[in-house]
Order: structure tokens, then C-alpha cells, then sequence
């Protein structure tokens, strides 16, 4: 049932436009919050939050100037991660090592064995791992 699904708080990384619709996503489901979202510059992701409607003036989200911020970021739980399949492997593993669960944007890895040392690390990280 949905009651028994733990809300989260949900950073996102990187600003590109798929985000938009899955930010929405994470809005709307019940008891999970956005407090963050992180691009190469803080003014990008401060400027991109704006234009989702996101509250970067009182705190209540903040705008990191570099996916390393985010995942520091205490308040994060779960990181969505609408970065290019390239850049997949490297920003799973980090997030596994950051204690983050990760939901990374399709296709999730460039080859098989890509897609297993990002299950791996988030299996050893005690994390789940989820495409969408």
C-alpha cells in the first residue's frame, strides 16, 4: 500500500529538460519532497529551480553549484539523475559511496558491465538502484 512506501527527500542532478516531467513526478508523490538540485553552476541550477517553481529564496530547496554539493548534501536521500548515459557510472558510484538511493534516467548504462558496477556499488552501499 502506499502508506507503507517511506517518503523521501529528493535531490536532482543536472537540469535537463526530461527533469522537468519527473520533477513534477516527485511533487506529486505523497510525502516525498524536493529539497534540492544541482547543476555545473549554482546560478544554472538557482535559475532552472525557479522555472520548475521550486522555493530557492527560504531555503526550503537549494540550488548546488556542482553534483559533489549535492550529494554532501545532508537533507538528500534520493538523487534523480537526468545526466547523459555517460556520465551514469561515475555519478551512481558516487551516490552509492554518498549513501543517496539513485534513480537514473534510461538508457542506465552504456554497456552490461557498466550497469553491474552500478548495481554493485549500490548493493554494497546498501542502496537501491532504479531506472525510469
Amino acid at each position: 500500500a502506499a502508506a507503507d512506501v517511506p517518503a523521501l527527500r529528493w535531490g536532482v542532478m543536472g537540469c535537463a529538460n526530461i527533469a522537468k516531467k519527473n520533477v513534477k513526478a516527485i511533487k506529486a508523490a505523497a510525502g516525498n519532497t524536493l529539497v534540492a538540485v544541482a547543476s555545473r553552476s549554482q546560478e544554472r541550477a538557482a535559475a532552472w529551480a525557479a522555472e520548475q517553481g521550486l522555493d530557492t529564496e527560504s531555503g526550503a530547496v537549494t540550488a548546488h553549484g556542482s553534483y559533489d554539493e549535492l550529494l554532501a548534501d545532508e537533507r538528500v536521500q534520493a538523487v534523480y539523475m537526468p545526466l547523459p548515459t555517460t556520465m551514469h557510472l561515475e555519478w551512481v558510484r558516487k551516490a552509492a559511496a554518498a549513501g543517496k538511493h539513485v534513480l537514473v534516467e534510461k538508457p542506465v548504462a552504456v554497456c552490461a558491465a557498466d550497469l553491474r558496477l552500478m548495481a554493485e556499488a549500490c548493493a554494497a552501499a546498501g542502496v537501491v538502484l532504479m531506472d525510469g
